[in-house]
């Protein structure tokens, strides 16, 4: 951390790796890097909970996420055709 700002050296180090990368690129191509991570990001998110789901049932949760398996799968194929789809 930086004494003066108090800023994290290596946050802003990765920062200015992923800028200086992504510099070359129009502002289309990262949109389009964006939603591919996002949409596959979803896919982990929903992957993860359906194993969750299944592998442990019994865990103490503050809600249910209602649906029945083939309801999430069908939830889980739409991130999947948009990373397809780009």
């Amino acid at each position: 951390r930086n004494k003066r700002f108090d800023t994290p050296h290596n946050a802003v180090l990765a920062s200015l790796v992923i800028i200086l990368f992504l510099i070359k690129f129009e502002f289309e191509e990262i949109l389009g890097m964006t939603n591919a991570l996002a949409a596959f990001y979803q896919l982990l998110i929903i992957a993860a909970f359906l194993r969750l789901r299944y592998s442990h049932p019994s865990l103490e949760r503050p809600y249910k996420v209602p649906g029945s398996l083939p309801a999430l799968m069908l939830l889980m194929a739409i991130p999947a055709a948009l990373l397809v789809y780009i």
